[in-house]
């Protein structure tokens, strides 16, 4: 079944007040998982930086999460991405292959196996677990995937990203999307701002300009296409895929983390006309072979000016951090 949020999840109604008294229960039980896994905290000590949101559901927290990975990466470190393995099968800590399948970890994190963007990518539901492995295996750097929550492993970098959406009515589950009270999103060191997200916040923040790879874009020029994508914010890859002067002359949205059926297939073949399919990384890496082939995908980039921003704000603080350790060595 796709996977949608709520519609009232937009705006105060009547539904939102319902529910409401049930946000209170829900915000206590947070605060209780939170104390708990606080006290159980560890992490090894390499420099771990968090890409996360407070919101349910997409935000484009994994582009942002495979442009530092690369970043650092090419400057000489080990990088690890650490991920839930949200939508696979994976009980344990497990280091992804070539092998795995997005049934078995997920698609996001074969999607950044696939582009190659770190030297590990693990997934697990306990982030202290895969960040050792990972450390004994040789990593100098890690990177959370979808972390702000993650309160067992400790972080030097929280960085909060806002999808387009915004906060909503700013009411949490279930009577609106925040996963804690608002107020917490001063825990994070900066934001990271969709252009359409109307918010204020107390903490610096950086506009997410993103467009298509502009070498995706060119092969498509002048072709007539059909774009399809079960992302948690489909709109910003059609309109970005409009300013860049494609003729999309069709389209389908499926539910983030959609699993495509052969009905699905089917249906996407008699829809696109003939017309050539368009789709996303994340999407491509659950079609089948032969469909695939079918298929172009058009990447995300950002602006120069958006990631020069976040690698500055990331490495001022890491310089901090590394700052206060050699305080702390040279003190003992």
């Amino acid at each position: 079944m796709p996977r949608q949020a709520p519609e009232f999840w937009q705006k105060k109604c009547l539904k939102s007040y319902v529910l409401w008294p049930l946000s209170f229960i829900y915000q206590g039980l947070g605060k209780l998982d939170k104390h708990l896994k606080e006290k159980k905290a560890e992490r090894p000590n390499i420099p771990i930086i968090s890409v996360g949101n407070i919101t349910a559901g997409g935000s484009g927290k994994t582009p942002i999460v495979a442009m530092l990975a690369e970043h650092f990466r090419k400057k000489g470190e080990v990088v690890a991405i650490l991920s839930r393995g949200y939508g696979g099968q994976i009980k344990d800590a497990h280091m992804v292959t070539r092998d795995d399948s997005t049934e078995v970890v997920g698609d996001e994190p074969k999607m950044l196996f696939t582009m190659d963007v770190a030297d590990q990518i693990w997934v697990g539901p306990d982030r202290r677990v895969t960040a050792k492995l990972a450390y004994e295996k040789g990593a100098t750097l890690l990177i959370l995937d979808d972390g702000f929550q993650h309160f067992k492993l400790p972080r030097d970098v929280d960085i909060l990203v806002v999808g387009q959406d915004g906060f909503g009515n700013g009411f949490t589950i279930p009577a609106g999307p925040l996963r804690e009270p608002l107020k917490n999103h001063k825990r994070a060191d900066f934001a990271v701002v969709s252009q359409k997200a109307n918010v204020e916040l107390d903490i610096p923040q950086i506009q997410m300009k993103r467009r298509p790879l502009e070498k995706d874009i060119t092969a498509l020029l002048g072709r007539q296409l059909f774009a399809f994508c079960g992302i948690g914010n489909p709109l910003q890859f059609f309109e970005g895929m409009i300013k860049a002067d494609l003729d999309i002359a069709g389209r389908k949205v499926f539910g983030d983390h959609h699993k495509y059926t052969e009905e699905d297939l089917k249906m996407l073949i008699q829809k696109s006309g003939g017309h050539q399919l368009v789709t996303t990384p994340k999407d491509a890496e659950k079609l089948p072979k032969d469909f695939k082939k079918r298929c172009r995908v058009v990447r995300p980039a950002f602006d120069d000016a958006s990631k020069e921003k976040i690698i500055e704000l990331v490495e001022e603080k890491l310089a901090k951090v590394r700052k206060q350790q050699n305080k702390g060595q040279d003190a003992a």
